[in-house]
């Protein structure tokens, strides 16, 4: 577990930084074009495979070297039509769009970061 939280304490700045862009630049549903674009781009570069399964869907998956179970990680890329009204260096440059934690995960802290 440590070898874990060692690369994602290496990669925190790259992390944050792709959630603020993405963060910043919302697209609604079944119109996440550019963010669609940029998971491929990132997936490519990391060297993994991936497939669109929609326009703006899609499934990348990464293989152990040896058999065993499977991991299913999911992830939704849309945003809400929801005014942000924050000051966030990284707030939605798109008037009325914006990511918005769930209710469930904001009762539980989990807020914008």
């Amino acid at each position: 577990m440590a070898n874990i939280a060692k690369l994602a304490r290496a990669r925190k700045e790259y992390t944050v930084g792709i959630r603020r862009k993405i963060h910043s630049n919302p697209e609604l549903s079944f119109k996440e074009f550019e963010t669609a674009q940029l998971v491929k781009k990132e997936l490519e570069g990391m060297g993994i495979p991936y497939r669109g399964v929609t326009p703006t869907g899609v499934v990348a998956e990464i293989s152990g070297d040896l058999p065993g179970k499977t991991v299913a990680l999911r992830a939704d890329m849309d945003a809400l039509e929801v005014m942000e009204n924050n000051n966030l260096n990284f707030k939605s440059e798109k008037e009325g769009i914006m990511h918005r934690p769930s209710r469930r995960n904001l009762k539980r802290g989990f807020g914008i970061q």
